[in-house]
């Protein structure tokens, strides 16, 4: 049978051990954010001089940018959660 203070102290470090769901987001938010800065990098590299290029250009630009807000999303969340878990000084 179990006895009860080793399942306490298995509890206890089963959360300390691997990466948590912020950490994850991170990783995955800077990924995205370099990803995306890449792929525009790479779009307007080529520079043409017409209308129809920059046009082109635009509109990848607006249909690319969801891994941008992806990217912000995660950020945000990565970030604002790791914030949360320390006391404010002033607020008590």
């Amino acid at each position: 049978m179990f006895r009860k203070g080793s399942a306490m102290a298995s509890l206890s470090n089963s959360s300390s051990i691997g990466f948590g769901g912020q950490s994850i987001a991170r990783i995955v938010d800077f990924t995205c954010l370099f990803g995306f800065l890449a792929d525009m990098l790479a779009l307007a590299l080529p520079f043409g001089a017409g209308a129809a290029w920059r046009a082109t250009l635009l509109q990848q630009m607006g249909d690319r940018s969801i891994v941008l807000l992806m990217g912000l999303a995660l950020l945000v969340y990565g970030f604002w959660y790791l914030d949360s878990q320390w006391p404010s000084p002033g607020l008590n």
